[in-house]
């Protein structure tokens, strides 16, 4: 049976049916140019980017896995991070240990040494003072032990200032002062909470300029003596100015010297105002409000208690509630509340620092990756229950050997805490290196490109786009050599 030729199905005789031959073979071929234009530019680009899926086009299954697979790498390296700052700080903390630990076994070899009865007075006491400075050595390796703005091995200090009004008619209140401190600093140092306290008075002599007097800086040891030494006296008051001074927030105008508190760093800062007063005068720029105040002291994160009587308690209560602290009422008769209100402020201080939230680690991609840090462990002098080691007599020497191998046995479980972190952190790091390598082989695996097959194609497509062209040259010769015998027709 003959088939038929459909290119010589129709009458190619006629000038419009040959056009239209013409058209469409001029079509035909640059659909195949074109094609194997987009071919060879697509392996250019495979080949100079080394990567085998360039968009979603190439490859939709493949390159929704890559993306998946990504973003995973991404949080491991994250993880990674957070893992070597964790291992940073236990180092931190690991070789803090390390310089406690030879410090409270120095301390015990004074203890035994100084606890024979073969020792005089004056020996004994010079053994005491190396001891009360080996104390304080270890009690500086306790709270320098900082990774962050945090301490690694001490929980945050408390510094409380106290800010008493001396004006007139405070001469009870400070009577009650006198006879609570003590109780209000032993809360503290049972809840194992380095406290220290200073304390300045206020009043407005005639000179308009020291409304504020720092008579014991933060942690001095003659706060007692100096409120004994405390004197009140007339005229007004600036308790906002007091305030505001003795945080080191701003100065008393005029004064150039202000009398600020030398709060520790990383110490939780609070102030006590201690007054029967309202505000009576003015010793700032004139302008600002109790809200202002208030403001100016939270973002120098000092709390303010203040211990007032009931009908000037609203002279206090903005600067109270924007700072986190509390009124507290001073009571009748002298100030007969003052014990039970500073017994409040040790415990709500206390209660906040003991709700702190632990410090957690995230150490890989899911939301259960997280560990608990022992930080910060106690390790300061009141941490370790050393605060009265004294070896100046045979029978404190005695007692210091019990405390002092309490304390060795404290620092030993801290050490292993330290080094079982270390090692679970060692280990959390491996995971995350290994699980790095294989999703980013899995990724290579679907992205990279294999240069042998794809140089091969890039031959091919040369050529094909070549022969392309050449068609298209010899089919426009041809096309006009007919359109010539057309027209001469």
């Amino acid at each position: 049976m003959n088939t038929i030729d459909p290119d010589w199905s129709h009458d190619h005789s006629s000038p419009k049916a040959a056009r239209l031959i013409f058209l469409s073979k001029s079509l035909s071929l640059q659909r195949h140019r074109q094609r194997a234009q987009r071919a060879l530019e697509g392996s250019l680009n495979r080949l100079s980017r080394g990567k085998r899926i360039l968009s979603a086009a190439d490859d939709p299954a493949g390159k929704g896995v890559v993306s998946s697979i990504q973003a995973r790498l991404g949080s491991r390296r994250a993880a990674l991070r957070n893992i070597e700052d964790a291992l940073s700080a236990a180092s931190v903390a690991d070789g803090g240990l390390s310089e406690i630990a030879r410090n409270v076994s120095r301390l015990r070899e004074l203890a035994v040494q100084a606890a024979t009865e073969t020792l005089d007075d004056d020996s004994r006491s010079y053994i005491d003072e190396e001891a009360q400075q080996l104390l304080n050595q270890l009690d500086a390796a306790a709270t320098n032990a900082i990774y962050g703005d945090e301490s690694t091995l001490a929980y945050p200090g408390v510094d409380v200032g106290l800010v008493i009004d001396t004006s007139g008619s405070m001469f009870g209140e400070i009577e009650r002062v006198k006879e609570s401190i003590v109780d209000f600093q032993d809360q503290f140092v049972t809840a194992r909470h380095n406290v220290k306290i200073g304390m300045a008075d206020y009043r407005n002599p005639a000179d308009n300029l020291a409304n504020t007097v720092l008579q014991t800086d933060i942690g001095a040891s003659t706060l007692l003596d100096d409120l004994d030494d405390l004197v009140v006296s007339g005229g007004s008051v600036d308790p906002y100015a007091a305030l505001t001074e003795t945080s080191g927030i701003t100065a008393i105008e005029g004064q150039n010297d202000p009398d600020a508190f030398s709060f520790r760093s990383g110490a939780v800062k609070v102030l006590i105002l201690i007054t029967d007063s309202k505000r009576q005068a003015d010793l700032l720029d004139g302008s600002e409000t109790q809200s202002d105040v208030g403001d100016w002291l939270a973002e120098e994160s000092v709390q303010v208690h203040a211990i007032t009587p009931p009908s000037v308690s609203s002279e206090y209560s903005t600067i109270t509630s924007l700072t986190n602290g509390d009124i507290h009422d001073i009571g009748n008769s002298g100030g007969s509340n003052i014990p039970t209100a500073l017994d409040d402020i040790a415990t709500a201080i206390i209660d906040q620092l003991d709700q702190a939230d632990p410090r957690t680690i995230h150490i890989g991609i899911e939301a259960t990756d997280s560990i608990e840090t022992p930080f910060p462990l106690d390790m300061s002098v009141v941490g370790l229950s050393l605060s009265e080691l004294d070896l100046s007599s045979v029978e404190g020497a005695r007692a210091a050997l019990d405390l002092l191998d309490a304390a060795l046995k404290e620092v030993s479980t801290a050490q292993s805490k330290v080094g079982g972190l270390q090692r679970r952190l060692d280990s959390a790091m491996s995971t995350q290196v290994t699980g790095q390598e294989a999703e980013s082989r899995a990724v290579s695996a679907i992205e990279d490109l294999d240069f042998a097959r794809e140089s091969a194609e890039l031959a091919a497509a040369q050529v094909r786009h070549s022969a392309s062209i050449t068609a298209m040259v010899q089919a426009r010769a041809l096309d006009e050599d007919a359109a010539r015998q057309l027209l001469m027709e």
